[in-house]
């Protein structure tokens, strides 16, 4: 299996963050987020902006949120 491309690149590299995160997304992923994706539904945002510094101040985001399933 080969994977070309800096989606997969990238999402290599963002596992390797600190686990004090469990969620990590890139800017243009957080950029196609729909509101109810970037903002609980207390107005509340899901997510915290980062830069990146391993890949030149790249803006990245990370986040605790969690929805329980009933």
């Amino acid at each position: 299996l080969v994977w070309i491309g800096r989606a997969a690149n990238w999402a290599a590299k963002l596992t390797t963050l600190p686990h004090d995160y469990p969620t990590w997304i890139t800017k243009s992923v957080y950029d196609g987020l729909l509101t109810g994706g970037k903002f609980g539904s207390n107005g509340e945002s899901m997510w915290e902006a980062r830069k990146w510094t391993d890949m030149n101040g790249a803006s990245i985001y990370c986040s605790n949120w969690w929805w329980s399933v009933a």
